[in-house]
């Protein structure tokens, strides 16, 4: 009984701590945090970090599928950032403090990790100590690794242009990126080692990511019973996380999960086409498209003819695109 009683006090004692700390974080986070036209700003050792689904003006960097924009520092406080992932977590920002737990890494940025309890978009995740471990998505969390990666090394994600699945245990070839130049992958490919080593999903998936873009790759797969070589260089991952994962991203447009278009890169294929944002995707070649996994699905068939047909709707109103089918993601 004493033990179960001293057991019990340890726990309290440890629950107390944590939410004094993090009340205090809440007076810290409230003197480097702000809220403008829809975007949230976090003051941070590195400069203002910006997490916005619109555009941000003189920012130093950023990172579209993150939604993230780096802008210079201030005279501020500075808020730390820790690459770690603790169980015990808040949503914090200048108006609220919402104790949570993060359940899980997530799956790369193809499925971002979760909370337990639901927070509001843009809220800095922190720890301990005052950390931040990472920025509420309607999409998910995006951890601090992944913040890491954007604000200290300032390098793009990487991608080796497919998307995996797990197929009874084991790692297959989901979608190809047909504009993906000399992809070497088929659907149906089961991974068996990256670069010498076997993985599992999760660890494959950031591996690829956090590459090098433009570096070289070995995968032995095995294709219809044979154990088959793959070399290949990774190219500048295009989509997913807060935005849709597609491949069409390759002709200069991106879109949201709703396929609504969100940017559109000038002097780009499409940006010669007066496509505007808000404009919305709604079939490709007389097949109805609903999310990215459809348009993955039927690009990774791959296109016969030199031309596709894109139906897009804008305020009620139906129009036609045509895109070249041959066009090629290059280094």
């Amino acid at each position: 009984m004493l033990r179960l009683a001293s057991l019990y006090l340890f726990l309290a004692f440890i629950t107390l701590a944590y939410a004094a700390d993090f009340n205090h974080c809440h007076q810290e986070v409230k003197k480097s945090y702000k809220f403008s036209q829809g975007s949230h700003y976090y003051h941070t050792t590195y400069g203002w970090l910006v997490h916005s689904k619109k555009p941000v003006k003189d920012f130093a960097f950023s990172e579209p599928l993150l939604g993230l924009y780096l802008l210079k520092k201030d005279k501020l406080p500075k808020l730390k950032i820790l690459n770690r992932y603790p169980n015990d977590v808040a949503s914090i920002s200048f108006e609220a403090k919402l104790p949570n737990r993060l359940l899980n890494e997530g799956l790369g940025i193809d499925r971002l990790a979760r909370l337990k309890y639901k927070s509001f978009e843009g809220a800095g995740i922190f720890g301990a100590c005052c950390t931040l471990r990472g920025i509420n998505t309607l999409e998910g969390v995006v951890t601090s690794d992944y913040i890491l990666r954007f604000i200290r090394d300032k390098k793009r994600f990487a991608s080796a242009g497919v998307r995996f699945k797990i197929m009874n245990g084991k790692i297959v070839v989901a979608a190809i990126n047909p504009f993906f130049a000399s992809n070497p992958f088929k659907v149906g490919d089961e991974i068996l080692y990256f670069d010498g080593y076997k993985l599992s999903l999760e660890t494959l998936t950031k591996r690829i990511l956090f590459s090098t873009v433009g570096s070289k790759h070995f995968f032995r797969v095995k294709r219809k019973g044979k154990m088959v070589k793959v070399a290949i260089f990774f190219k500048e991952r295009l989509g997913g996380a807060i935005l849709a994962d597609t491949y069409l991203e390759h002709y200069g447009f991106q879109f949201n999960p709703n396929l609504e278009i969100v940017s559109v890169r000038k002097n780009s294929i499409v940006g010669k086409l007066g496509l505007l944002p808000g404009d919305r995707l709604t079939s490709i070649n007389n097949i109805s498209v609903k999310n990215d996994e459809d348009i993955r699905a039927l690009l990774s068939q791959g296109i016969q003819k030199e031309t596709m047909r894109l139906l897009l709707e804008r305020k009620g109103l139906q129009f036609n695109i045509y895109l070249p089918s041959n066009i090629m993601l290059t280094l």
